[in-house]
């Protein structure tokens, strides 16, 4: 007498392979929403220092120029914002991109500055924020501070040293020496003749 094979393994395996395919499924049909929830191109940059990361803000032109009085200096205040050297960031560290720096004017004793007195510009592709700025009407020496903005960026700050310079005068035109007339010239010899005898020496 022949034994029959129980039919249950058999439906157990089905249940296997259909919870596999369903497991299959639902990663693929997962993928799109992964795909949509992590952006192109990697982790968006962001105006915020990852906690413990050391930031170096350095000047890259701008610092120790002159200006006259009321004209522009000729060189921006340029600065560039990066994290600190690390092995795995190159000899230059990395450009840290969008983040705000303020440049503020900070005056004289005698109210040497320039203008404007506050301007806040957002770094660019290359970490990199610079301003124009023109010198106002008092001579004399004067720093401007560019500090970055946002949490972790206390301490990455620059200081520019400037310096506005006297304006020249304009030359005044030398006035002309009236010419004598016939009549003022008859006159003085005349005069010059009549004192000739008491201012020409006696034998």
């Amino acid at each position: 007498m022949k034994t029959q094979t129980a039919a249950r393994p058999s439906h157990e395996t089905s249940a296997t392979r259909t919870r596999r395919w369903l497991t299959a499924l639902s990663s693929l049909l997962l993928l799109p929403a992964l795909a949509v929830a992590a952006p192109a191109g990697g982790c968006p940059r962001q105006a915020q220092a990852p906690e413990g990361t050391p930031i170096r803000m350095e000047i890259c032109a701008g610092n120790a120029q002159q200006a006259v009085v009321g004209q522009p200096f000729e060189q921006a205040l340029v600065v560039r914002l990066t994290d600190a050297v690390l092995p795995t960031h190159g000899p230059a560290g990395t450009s840290l991109v969008g983040v705000p720096i303020q440049f503020q004017v900070i005056p004289g004793r005698n109210g040497a500055g320039a203008t404007p007195a506050l301007v806040e510009v957002a770094t660019d592709g290359d970490g990199i924020a610079a301003v124009s700025l023109q010198a106002n009407s008092v001579p004399g020496p004067f720093t401007v501070r560019a500090q970055a903005r946002g949490k972790g960026f206390a301490n990455a700050n620059a200081a520019f040293s400037l310096q506005n310079l006297p304006g020249g005068s304009s030359p005044q035109p030398a006035k002309p020496v009236p010419a004598l007339s016939l009549s003022s010239l008859v006159l003085l010899v005349l005069g010059l003749l009549l004192l000739l005898p008491y201012v020409a020496p006696r034998p």
